[in-house]
């Protein structure tokens, strides 16, 4: 869960406003799940469903509200790496859990 609010993290970060990071969280999930099934490659569909969605949330919901293009996509750019780098954290928490655990289980 953290990579989603990640996502709203990284459109906030980038200058959008709570309504924007709103439609990052959404198009983060929704892209998730349609990359899942349109992109059959097991974890790199879901990830790019996610980072795409994201974005393209993001910058479609702040450009129809009236922001330049350059701004909006800047927002769009935050949210996908956002997004990418709540992902990567969250992935590289989850091998330091398993190798504390492996260790653990093995340690005289």
């Amino acid at each position: 869960m953290i990579e989603f609010f990640a996502a709203m993290g990284g459109a906030k970060r980038a200058g959008a406003g709570w309504v924007g990071s709103i439609a990052a969280l959404a198009g983060a999930i929704l892209g998730a799940i349609t990359g899942t099934f349109m992109i059959p490659i097991p974890f790199f569909g879901t990830l790019l469903g996610a980072c795409l969605g994201a974005g393209l949330f993001a910058w479609g919901l702040e450009f129809a509200r009236g922001k330049k293009m350059e701004e909006s996509v800047r927002y769009g750019v935050g949210a996908s790496l956002g997004h990418f780098l709540g992902t990567t954290i969250k992935f590289g928490l989850g091998v330091l859990i398993w190798f504390v655990i492996a260790v653990a289980a093995f340690w005289p």
